[in-house]
């Protein structure tokens, strides 16, 4: 028989040109255990783990497996994926955190994979390969075996007001084991990040500095370079009043290494992200008022042949002032959207936004409505008016249990003679348990 996806099991005998499902990959049946051993407590400690899987050589026949290639052939499928050969795989891990003089946090999760593709290569003895009689114990080295390796560090010093922090990460290309086998592979990374609280803590600042590259063995036609530089500064100005300022800036570059390459195949992008946020809250016991500011902008630019065809900039502004009643626990909100979006095209939309919301039975139940009128330009030239209604609708029938209904209608009416309007109503119920 042959090990089928989900289990299945199809004998030898039946399978023939017509009933091979595609794709139909055989499997070699697998066997493995683990140990791990770990020394230290809940915040402090180091663990150490062994892995070890082999594949059955014998569980697959050769006659099986080359009728199953010549009828797979006959049907007309690819026989590539069906190449499949049986493998070995042991594997050592350590994974270690804990911090030293209250101010030092280290973290370590590192491993060691010694993965063989083929189990019918050559063997290798300490004449082929300085250690191959070492490993014996753990596996056989053989013409298809790799050492692979992958590491990942961080270790910070935490002071009262302010952290700062280090990281490094390295996984060899093809880095795999047989009990854990997605793990991004060919990568380097090192990263520095940052945060202070000043202010009497009513300020915080955090940065972050981070560098990535792959190709490490130098074997591919291209390397590419990553960096990223990110700050986020967060004020509380008052008890009532917030402000958040963000930036990032990430970069991508790829470089060609053996010059068979077009250098409009090269990518080289930078992408600007940038937001801020504005909350003030004011008021009495009677009446409160809230004012929320929005803004954010990103950019996408590509610096090659392709580059004014790519580059991108959008923008948007969302400012809106809400009023409470808190004897009625009634909302109002008005409030305005602003949209921009240029690259080969040049896109705006705005428009008015308002919307109320009521709660009943001491916030039991809670009903809201949120309705905005959006005006469409492309290129300068109005396109479509779109207007968009909101209704939700919540109700509590006992402390864990939410009942939810949800009502969207869209209408947009278009206003250029090459595009046609249409109406969509969208309805959603839904019953929550929270446990």
């Amino acid at each position: 028989t042959f090990a089928m996806p989900r289990d299945t099991i199809i004998p030898d005998t039946l399978v023939t040109a017509e009933n091979i499902p595609e794709p139909f990959l055989p499997a070699f049946k697998r066997t493995g255990y683990a140990v791990k051993l770990g020394f230290g407590k809940k915040d402090r400690f180091v663990d150490l783990v062994y892995f070890k899987g082999k594949d059955d050589t014998a569980s697959i026949t050769y006659a099986q497996y080359a009728t199953l290639i010549k009828r797979s052939e006959t049907a007309g499928h690819d026989t590539v994926a069906l190449d499949i050969k049986p493998q070995e795989n042991a594997a050592l891990g350590i994974v270690a955190r804990g911090d030293f003089m209250k101010k030092v946090f280290l973290e370590i999760d590192g491993a060691v994979s010694i993965y063989t593709r083929d189990l019918l290569a050559k063997a290798y003895d300490n004449s082929d390969f300085a250690a191959a009689d070492a490993l014996k114990p753990f596996i056989t080295v053989r013409s298809s075996t790799q050492l692979l390796a992958a590491l990942i560090t961080r270790i910070e010093y935490r002071h009262r007001s302010f952290k700062i922090g280090f990281g490094y990460d390295r996984i060899t290309p093809d880095y795999e084991t047989m009990a854990v086998w997605y793990f991004q592979n060919d990568v380097q990374r090192f990263t520095l990040s940052s945060a202070w609280q000043m202010l009497k803590k009513k300020m915080s600042v955090t940065a972050k500095i981070g560098l990535e590259k792959n190709n490490l063995l130098a074997t591919l036609a291209t390397t590419s370079t990553r960096t990223l530089a990110l700050l986020n500064v967060f004020w509380m100005a008052g008890n009532n009043t917030h402000l958040n300022i963000f930036y990032s800036n990430h970069q991508q570059n790829v470089a060609n290494e053996r010059g068979t390459l077009a250098d409009s195949l090269l990518l080289a992008q930078a992408v600007n992200v940038a937001s801020a946020s504005l909350h003030h809250r004011w008021g009495s016991l009677k009446r409160s008022h809230l004012l929320n500011i929005i803004g954010n902008y990103q950019s996408s630019r590509q610096h090659n042949d392709s580059e004014d065809a790519q580059n991108i900039h959008a923008f948007n502004l969302l400012p809106d002032y809400s009023i409470t009643f808190e004897k009625a626990q009634l909302t109002l909100l008005t409030g305005f959207e602003y949209n921009q979006f240029l690259g080969s095209i040049r896109m705006v939309n705005y428009g008015p936004v308002i919307g109320v919301t009521q709660h009943f039975l001491k916030k039991k139940m809670t009903a809201s409505l949120r309705a905005n009128v959006s005006f469409n330009y492309f290129e300068s030239n109005l396109a479509a008016v779109t207007g968009r209604a909101y209704f939700n609708f919540t109700y509590r029938l006992i402390s864990r249990h939410l009942l939810k209904l949800r009502l969207i209608y869209l209408k947009n009416a278009a206003k250029k003679a090459t595009m046609s309007g249409f109406s969509e109503m969208q309805g959603e119920i839904g019953y929550t348990v929270q446990f």
